[in-house]
Order: C-alpha cells, then structure tokens, then sequence
C-alpha cells in the first residue's frame, strides 16, 4: 500500500513539472555584448546575470562576445532586466535573442501578444511565421546599438498607450 500511494505521489510531481515545463514560453536568451575583452569582463556580465531570480545558467563565450542564458521553468522571465544586468555590469548589448515557442501564443489583428504580462508586438513578420519553436530578436535602444535601432525605427508603432516589446522572428 505504501509504495503504490509513493508512486502516485511520484507521478503527480513529475506531471506538474511537465506541465511549467511545457507552457514556458521562452526557454532561452542569446546575448551579443559589446565591450568584451577579457575573462574579467565575461564574469562580471555573467555574475550580474546570475543576480536575476528567473535565471537558471550563464554561459558566457569571450571568443564571440555572446552567451546564452536559461530560465527556471516556473518564474517570469523579465527581458528588460536582462538588458539592465549587463548594463549594471559596464556593457552594452549588440543583439538580444530568445526563443521562444510560439504554438500556444494568440496574436491579435496587430500581431501583439501577451506574455508573462509583458505586451510585444510582432514587427516585419507574416503570419507564417508566427508558430513553432522560433528565435526571436528584441527591437529596440536597450537590445541593440543605436545604429540598427534607426533601421527598425519607421516600424516601431503601436496604436496603444501600453509599453511593447517590439520583435521580430530570425
């Protein structure tokens, strides 16, 4: 009797971790930072990182001035914090990534969608490619240089009065 009620106990455990598993939307970041030059600075970005709650690993590569960062599948991932961690640790960012699994997600005639209760809009992307696992990339002064933000510019509109995070699939 008692290892058939253990059993079931098991399997209730492993059923809700599936389930935060399976509705985490993003499952992970890329970051391209500016301003990394050596082991010194990698960590400070990659300690700064750690800080965030929601963060789960860093992996941090000099040689390509990126990383990767994965989430605890059952907190909220706050994206603008991220810009602020690698801001806080003396650099910049170049380009901010995540994917992100797209299937369950419920667009409006906008292309916007909420998720974790943050607004985004979809920007120079069709309907095709709104489902599936996709790399997204973060538009805007605080995921990219000032250069390519002035490229992005004339499409960054919105006809609300809520703060967006403007994207666009890879």
């Amino acid at each position: 009797m008692k290892k058939s009620s253990v059993l079931r106990s098991f399997l209730i455990v492993i059923m809700v971790i599936g389930s935060v598993i399976a509705n985490a939307q993003i499952s992970e970041v890329y970051i391209g930072v500016n301003g990394l030059t050596c082991s010194q600075c990698s960590r400070s970005v990659e300690m700064s990182l750690r800080k965030l709650p929601f963060v789960n690993e860093v992996s941090m590569s000099l040689e390509q001035t990126e990383g990767k960062i994965t989430f605890y599948g059952n907190k909220k991932v706050d994206i603008s914090k991220i810009a602020q961690a690698v801001i806080k640790a003396g650099f910049s960012l170049r380009f901010l990534k995540a994917e992100i699994n797209l299937d369950k997600i419920k667009f409006d005639e906008n292309n916007c969608f909420d998720l974790d209760d943050y607004h985004y809009q979809m920007i120079n992307t069709n309907k095709a490619q709104m489902s599936g696992n996709k790399i997204i990339q973060f538009i805007g002064p605080k995921f990219m240089s000032k250069t390519d933000v002035k490229k992005w510019q004339p499409l960054m509109r919105t006809n609300s009065n809520q703060t967006y995070y403007f994207v666009t699939v890879m």
